[in-house]
């Protein structure tokens, strides 16, 4: 194993313990590249869906004031929670010698406010 993301995916409070808990889920990524493609990790972005229906990825990043720091191929849906789209971005193997090292393991919180922007 590579990679993995880490996605809160439930969030319950309890006010009479003044407590947090939640559900979460695990991806395991086990290869970050396929033949020429590189599968950047450390950009994954969580997008709303109805944004992504209505205007589309590249549309999307433009408004989020994204730029990606070299030629993304696609964008790949890899998980959806609370109205919200986690994607993928696909690159070719030679733009990934630009990536910076991510961390092993990327954690999505799609209740914080930086997610909801």
């Amino acid at each position: 194993m590579e990679k993995a993301i880490y996605i809160y995916n439930q969030r319950k409070f309890d006010e009479t313990k003044q407590s947090v808990s939640g559900d979460s889920n695990i991806i395991l990524i086990h290869k970050t590249s396929f033949e020429d493609y590189y599968f950047d990790v450390g950009e994954v972005r969580l997008f709303s869906t109805s944004q992504l229906i209505i205007f589309g990825v590249n549309e999307v990043l433009r408004r989020k004031e994204v730029v990606m720091p070299y030629p993304v191929i696609c964008w790949i849906d890899i998980y959806h929670v609370n109205e919200m789209i986690i994607m993928l971005p696909v690159i070719r193997k030679t733009d990934a010698s630009n990536c910076v090292n991510t961390p092993d393991d990327i954690i999505i919180n799609p209740y914080s406010r930086e997610s909801r922007n």
